[in-house]
């Protein structure tokens, strides 16, 4: 039959004319994805896998992937997140004009903050894998969180490497 009722949005948009009454529909399908994005870790300097870090420590991202049918369109890209869920940086390997080798069937790519001075908070990772027009193989939101100390108290999101130029002089 002809999808006249609240699944129309999904399947027959052109059958939403037919809705006597408002309706609400959520649809799922499951199709076999191409490519899995799986196994999110944060690591240390020494590969330790970590969840709290003083700010100026490195932190890698560590992402393993399968591949199940070969493409070769994978871009990889990080959010990260406050815990209100504001984004406070995003990436990706297309923007960062990173070309990727053709990838086997099951492998591990990294992402290395180097120093970065987050203000003291908690922070989420989203992590996801897609093709260069923006279409999804697999999208992990706060899949890793991780907790930033320091000593200065600053309020937002990320220490801006900064210094007071006072009457008389530099003050650092």
């Amino acid at each position: 039959g002809v999808s006249d009722d609240g699944t129309a949005a999904s399947w027959n948009p052109a059958g939403l004319g037919q809705l006597r009454k408002p309706e609400l529909s959520l649809v799922s399908t499951n199709t076999r994805q191409s490519f899995d994005a799986e196994g999110f870790r944060t690591l240390d300097d020494q590969g330790q896998d970590r969840h709290v870090f003083q700010d100026g420590e490195d932190i890698t991202i560590e992402m393993e992937y399968q591949v199940h049918r070969p493409t070769g369109d994978v871009v990889f890209g990080i959010g990260i997140f406050n815990g209100e869920g504001t984004c406070g940086y995003g990436t990706n390997t297309d923007s960062d004009q990173i070309v990727l080798p053709e990838l086997g069937s099951r492998g591990r790519i990294g992402f290395k903050l180097e120093k970065p001075q987050f203000i003291e908070g908690t922070y989420f990772l989203d992590v996801a894998a897609h093709a260069r027009d923006g279409h999804a193989y697999d999208y992990h939101s706060r899949c890793v969180s991780l907790a930033i100390r320091s000593s200065f108290k600053d309020t937002g999101f990320y220490r801006i490497p900064h210094r007071w130029i006072l009457p008389g002089g530099v003050l650092e």
